[in-house]
């Protein structure tokens, strides 16, 4: 091949490899924050596992949630030294079954669907979070985002979630993190740190399945659940 002709050919390649790399813009951390809030739209359904821990005890806790019709069940296992005891819990038409050492009860809930949505009311702490690249967590599948929540948005979150109140912020020492799928924008994992003077929980939230097609039904037994407020 003609001498001149490579020389040619090498610096087309070298600008071709310029301009592509002129092409590709590194992304923010709010930017991967936003792109993956913004994927969540196209979200119907998820399957999901949930461990919270601290110092006694332990929740372990696996399920399914389908946003679209507003349905979703979980099995839980509430464990401390003292107890090892397995909930059944159903989300349907705005209504909680709960099964309890044998029994199952109901009552509605006091906030929306998405409240009681574990993906989505994390996300959306993370929204109004400080956000930065953990560069030695992120790898080729997935970006790593260390998120500081802004306190007031955490408490909600966690009074809704817990159904008590907490007085004050100033002593809420609290860090996320969250693992966002690059190739879908997807969150996959979810770390929650939280701390005060007397309460010291670590949770982490692992998505596994997104927009697969879900069925939940209420078992039968169920039906005959008494409402809580009439017990």
């Amino acid at each position: 091949m003609d001498k001149k002709y490579l020389i040619i050919l090498g610096a087309l390649l070298c600008i071709v490899v310029i301009v592509v790399g002129l092409s590709i813009k590194d992304l923010s951390s709010e930017e991967i924050r936003d792109n993956s809030i913004e994927a969540l739209k196209n979200v119907d359904t998820y399957e999901f596992g949930m461990n919270i821990t601290s110092e006694e005890d332990s929740i372990l806790i696996n399920g399914e949630v389908d946003s679209k019709n507003k349905k979703a069940k979980s099995k839980m296992t509430l464990t401390s030294e003292e107890m090892n005891i397995p909930v059944e819990i159903y989300l349907i038409d705005d209504v909680t079954h709960l099964k309890m050492l044998g029994s199952w009860t109901k009552k509605s809930i006091a906030t929306t669907f998405d409240d009681e949505d574990y993906l989505r009311s994390q996300m959306e702490i993370i929204k109004y979070s400080e956000v930065e690249i953990s560069e030695n967590e992120s790898s080729e599948k997935f970006y790593v985002l260390d998120a500081k929540p802004d306190k007031k948005k955490f408490l909600e979150y966690i009074e809704k979630q817990m159904e008590l109140k907490i007085n004050g912020t100033e002593d809420i020492d609290t860090a996320m993190k969250v693992q966002i799928e690059k190739d879908s924008n997807l969150p996959r994992k979810i770390y929650i740190k939280m701390k005060t003077k007397d309460i010291d929980l670590n949770t982490i939230l692992e998505i596994s399945e997104y927009n697969k097609k879900l069925d939940i039904k209420l078992p039968g037994e169920a039906k005959t659940a008494k409402w809580i407020s009439e017990l």
